[in-house]
């Protein structure tokens, strides 16, 4: 058996945000064989299974990076909130800069600034998701934030990472784009969310392959028996890999995948 773990943006889907046909037949074949497809995003559980259900079957996920792992029954294998102060902290701080746009996400919540931004609005029709605005007050109600999403140019988003990763030694940040800040806790990392889906389902790590195309797909890429860097990936990543595969606009995955040997 081959757990299959996949990246979404950027990977599993093209630059229209759909699973193209030949990704797709290869995907569902290795689910007849009885191997396992785990897509691992730093999306929400509802934000992929927008995705998942162009492929129509049940499967596990790791969202937020990892800070949520759910069987394919939708059960909670693995669970680690943000530290609530440190994150409250964060958001207030957040709240008072014009140049970003916040996110809490909390189970399967959304939660954004008031009023929505530009910057929100095009993520929402990314994930194809509406997110709730509030008043920034309105966090100290909150008994569980999984991960705080910041919005904004790249350079203040460089300036925050370096602030906060020196303040906050018990949170993990990565930027998932040039334009997105991701927080989560420490220990939260696609690559321990491949190591413990591959213990629930009793695989070894050799049985494991995963695509990704970006930074915070790096350490899951390394972790797994054989990872594969989409084509679309940037310049300065591919000098450090081996497994380069098409691009996500060009069957990357169904590239490997119809190779697979089981």
């Amino acid at each position: 058996m081959w757990i299959i773990f996949s990246d979404i943006d950027g990977t599993l889907i093209n630059d229209k945000l759909e699973i193209l046909p030949r990704t797709k037949e290869s995907i569902l074949k290795e689910v007849k064989k009885g191997n396992l497809f785990v897509p691992v995003s730093a999306r929400s559980p509802l934000a992929m299974q927008t995705v998942i259900k162009q492929l129509g079957i049940k499967c596990p996920l790791s969202a937020f990076n990892g800070a949520l792992i759910l069987n394919e029954e939708g059960v909670q294998i693995y669970s680690k909130p943000l530290p609530l102060a440190e994150a409250r902290e964060i958001v207030k701080e957040l709240n008072d800069l014009t140049s970003v746009t916040w996110n809490i996400y909390s189970d399967l919540s959304w939660l954004t600034q008031k009023p929505k931004t530009q910057a929100l609005l095009a993520e929402e029709k990314i994930v194809k998701l509406c997110a709730k605005a509030i008043d920034v007050s309105e966090i100290e109600n909150l008994k569980c934030i999984h991960k705080v999403l910041v919005m904004g140019p790249k350079n203040i988003l460089d300036e925050l990472l370096k602030i906060y990763s020196q303040r906050y030694s018990n949170l993990y940040l990565v930027k998932s784009k040039d334009t997105l800040l991701e927080i989560v806790a420490s220990g939260v990392e696609k690559a321990d969310s491949i190591k413990r889906v591959s213990d629930y389902y009793h695989v070894e790590i050799s049985n494991t392959l995963a695509f990704g195309d970006n930074y915070n797909d790096e350490r899951m890429l390394k972790t797994v028996g054989k990872g594969y860097l989409m084509g679309n990936a940037p310049e300065e990543l591919k000098k450090h890999y081996r497994y380069i595969t098409a691009d996500y606009n060009h069957d990357g995955i169904a590239e490997v995948l119809e190779n697979l040997e089981n």
